[in-house]
């Protein structure tokens, strides 16, 4: 059974590339036989019974506590962060840069929405990392700082970590576009620009380009980050590191994505390539999450509208909490057994609970491990209060903005 499995979807994955191929292209980094993507006909099904999940988040959510758990699980292959990468492939944007404040906002204040080919390619890599078909990722996600960063987090992937090297590659490869394309995404004139011109130097067929042809002077700038990609991502075929990052994966029983970057746009778009995956929604409350923001000293936190404003921070942050609960209530109408919501306040004050529900969402037993790390007395604390954060009068500011998703979200301790 597990070898028709796999001939159908070595087959149906032949036939997807001319899909893959409508984005990403042949990219010039990456080489035609490693464009391609393992997918049903209308979505993966994993032979080995793979859980796949995602963790859905907003910035300063405490987030770190859900990804914990998993730290204890050997069998749990986890990536942070990985839609970061998405920013940096289409707009040539710095690593860590890409603020989901920014990403969901235009600078004058106003909700964003993701373009179509935001979205299709968020939905691409989240499908690629959790279906373990590595080879078809950009260079841009395969040598993204957070695979270092976060090391602890990803221990399965040490492997590949350890084989990639030099966690300074892309931060070499992105130098030269730094003046051409910026620092951070925000939706402007010049992000546009940069997508259109990366298109063109990765993407475009040669009449396309020949009809739009390039400044000089930006040519030789983007011919310079494609050629270090090239180069870069060639060093990892000849070393394998691909495929050790692939072998690690495979090796896995549960597949974890933890994203603050997606909202419930791209769960829906993932759940129509993949409906295998489910999502927790991992929330806090937005007094305190509000109060990390402004205080943090990580300039790539805060939105370029909020810029450490308590009301216009809120605004943006609870506006964005609101648009998720309310489309997560329709999602789970056709998907209900797809979504788990958890809060940062439940899973300090009884991680052994939310970890039992954690679990049960995804038919898995807690190993015993974690059972022994849930049993530390010591591990359920209280959560801080908004006091430690702000003043009396901004707090009323912040509340007022975030009112109505306190009410959607519904969690008790919130009203304390």
């Amino acid at each position: 059974m597990h070898i028709q499995l796999l001939l159908l979807m070595l087959i149906v994955g032949a036939l997807s590339v001319v899909i893959v191929q409508m984005f990403w292209g042949l990219r010039a980094d990456v080489q035609p036989k490693e464009a391609q993507l393992i997918s049903g006909e209308d979505y993966y099904k994993d032979p080995f019974n793979r859980r796949l999940l995602v963790i859905l988040t907003s910035q300063a959510s405490g987030s770190q506590r859900i990804v914990h758990i998993f730290n204890n699980d050997q069998s749990v292959f986890q990536v942070i962060e990985p839609l970061d990468s998405v920013f940096v492939t289409l707009y040539g944007t710095q690593m860590g840069w890409n603020s989901p404040a920014d990403i969901y906002n235009h600078q004058n204040g106003s909700a964003r929405s993701v373009t179509s080919q935001e979205l299709y390619s968020m939905s691409e890599i989240a499908n690629s990392l959790l279906t373990c078909n590595m080879e078809v990722l950009p260079s841009e996600n395969l040598f993204h700082r957070f695979w270092w960063q976060f090391q602890n987090e990803q221990s399965a992937s040490a492997e590949y970590i350890g084989c990639a090297g030099d966690p300074s590659i892309l931060t070499n490869c992105l130098t030269p576009l730094a003046n051409l394309c910026g620092q951070r995404f925000v939706d402007s004139e010049t992000s546009r620009n940069c997508l259109w011109n990366l298109f063109l130097t990765f993407r475009a067929d040669d009449a396309t380009r020949a009809q739009n042809p390039l400044p000089v002077t930006e040519k030789v700038v983007l011919d310079e980050y494609a050629n270090c990609l090239t180069k870069a991502r060639k060093n990892l075929i000849d070393l394998k590191c691909i495929s050790k990052l692939e072998h690690s994966c495979l090796a896995s029983k549960t597949v974890v994505l933890k994203v603050a970057r997606g909202g419930m746009d791209f769960a829906r778009q993932l759940l129509s390539m993949n409906p295998n995956v489910k999502f927790v929604y991992f929330l806090r409350n937005p007094l305190t999450s509000v109060g990390e923001i402004l205080k943090t000293e990580d300039s790539s936190m805060k939105g370029v509208f909020s810029n450490g404003n308590a009301s216009s921070e809120a605004l943006v942050h609870c506006r964005r909490m609101a648009t998720e609960l309310k489309a997560m209530k329709i999602l789970q109408e056709s998907h209900p057994h797809s979504f788990l919501q958890v809060t940062y306040e439940k899973l300090l004050t009884d991680p052994a609970e939310q970890t039992r529900r954690l679990y049960d969402f995804l038919h898995l037993d807690i190993p015993s491990i974690t059972r022994v790390w849930l049993s530390d007395p010591k591990l359920s604390v209280s959560p801080q209060k908004w006091d430690a954060f702000f003043s009396l009068e901004d707090a009323k500011t912040v509340m007022e903005q975030c009112k109505e998703v306190i009410d959607l979200a519904d969690v008790t301790e919130w009203h304390s």
